[in-house]
């Protein structure tokens, strides 16, 4: 005996509900004409937006890898690197790159607004304003760093000559800010070497006429050579510690305390004077041991009270503010008098022969007018448009309203089997009954 239901479902025309294949397939075949009219229409439209949208062309130009010319010419070829790498234990902190500095000055105010001037991007784009011409050109350029180093300079504009255009003016640009900063940077080093150049030799005419009245006074006072190659050692090393003195004040002029810079030029000065240290430990067992001399008939011979305190030896002492040689009671005074105006004299030349060449080295830098970015690849004008991209425009259309029209479809035939058969789907008139009473309170 047949279920009187399985008569109402024949009756109705609906497929049973043991489904199958035949349920998905048969609602998409009999609204085959709709899905097909809905999918056309939706791809007509997409038609129709993709060759109305503004075309657009891409452009880009790459730069090679910023050579590591010395930020300072307080420093012989190598920089900090250079000097540093032969002190024992002595690391550099982490600081920003080169290609971090150059992407950072193309994506700088002052180069888009350069830009914004030169090609008259406010009427480009449509604005009246400067700042939202400036907005609209950084959203139209990307600047990025490769694997290797290289920078990527591209820009997006309405046309392919000027999108090349506009990325050939962001290098030009780029090469002017940076050769800017470089030469008012080298103006305002030579300014201060020369300042400390004036002063070293002030020192050094000072150092040697008290040597010059020493040996008047006593005669050819003589060391030994290996106390004098230590002397020379400590003296070269103070030079050095002067040298990086300078520098660390070059940098405070234009940088804070907390800079990293600042904070690695403390730490050279730090370990260049652990070294001086070591070398003072030599000089004095050196300087113990070391017999003194004195030219035969060429002074007042030396008598006891020639080992007196220094104040007693009748010339004013050299300066003190950083004296390589601690007291040493063994040492004859006349002997120790001596090389400190030998250590001060060697130390004045050292510091006057490093002022004089960075001197020069700073004015060559102030008055360089070489090309600070070395150009891979120019922009040129795209062959092919950048956007819109009409046929992937045209294909996510497509699919989008094929998505929407099965789904369209198969809502529907629900639908239609709610209306035709109400007794199988009664639970879906409660739940229809239910939202209405709850959307009424």
């Amino acid at each position: 005996m047949s279920d009187p239901t399985d008569k109402t479902r024949g009756a109705s025309g609906a497929p049973d509900s043991g489904g199958g294949f035949a349920d998905f397939v048969v609602p998409l075949v009999r609204r085959r004409r709709m899905i097909i009219g809905l999918v056309g229409t939706v791809a007509v439209v997409a038609v129709i937006a993709a060759l109305m949208w503004p075309k657009s062309w891409r452009s880009a130009a790459t730069l090679l890898p910023p050579e590591r010319r010395m930020d300072n010419p307080l420093f012989v070829p190598g920089g900090f690197e250079g000097l540093a790498s032969g002190l024992r234990g002595f690391t550099l902190r982490h600081v920003a790159t080169p290609s971090d500095i150059f992407v950072a000055i193309l994506e700088s105010r002052n180069v888009a607004e350069a830009i914004v001037e030169r090609f008259d991007l406010m009427e480009e784009y449509e604005v009246k304003k400067l700042g939202k011409a400036v907005a609209k050109l950084h959203d139209n350029v990307e600047v990025s760093t490769t694997a290797d180093g290289t920078i990527k300079v591209a820009a997006v504009a309405s046309s392919a000559q000027l999108a090349a255009d506009i990325s050939n003016a962001l290098v030009a640009e780029l090469d002017r800010v940076n050769r800017t900063l470089a030469n008012a940077e080298a103006a305002a080093i030579r300014e201060f070497v020369e300042s400390e150049l004036g002063d070293a030799k002030t020192r050094l005419a000072t150092a040697e006429d008290q040597l010059r009245a020493f040996q008047e006074r006593y005669g050819a006072v003589e060391i030994t050579e290996q106390a004098r190659a230590v002397i020379a050692a400590a003296a070269e090393m103070r030079a050095q510690i002067l040298m990086a003195e300078v520098e660390l004040g070059v940098l405070l002029r234009s940088r804070d305390e907390s800079h990293p810079d600042v904070q690695r030029a403390r730490d050279y000065v730090n370990e260049l004077e652990l070294r001086l240290a070591e070398i003072e430990g030599t000089t004095e067992a050196v300087l113990s041991d070391a017999p003194v001399t004195g030219s035969a008939g060429s002074g007042p011979s030396v008598t006891p009270s020639d080992t007196a305190t220094n104040g007693d030896l009748g010339l004013a002492e050299p300066p003190a503010e950083r004296n390589i040689f601690p007291p040493l009671s063994r040492v004859p005074a006349l002997g120790l008098k001596f090389g400190r105006l030998f250590r001060e004299l060697k130390t004045e030349e050292a510091v006057v022969v490093l002022l004089t060449e960075q001197y020069h080295r700073a004015r060559i830098e102030e008055r360089r007018s070489l090309p600070t970015v070395r150009v891979l690849d120019s922009a040129v004008p795209a062959e092919r448009r950048f956007r819109p991209r009409r046929t992937l425009i045209v294909l996510i259309a497509t699919g989008v309203g094929l998505l929407l029209s099965v789904i369209l479809a198969y809502t529907l035939e629900v639908a239609d089997r709610i209306r035709k058969d109400p007794v199988r789907y009664a639970g879906f008139h409660r739940i229809a009954d239910d939202f209405r009473k709850g959307v009424r309170h």
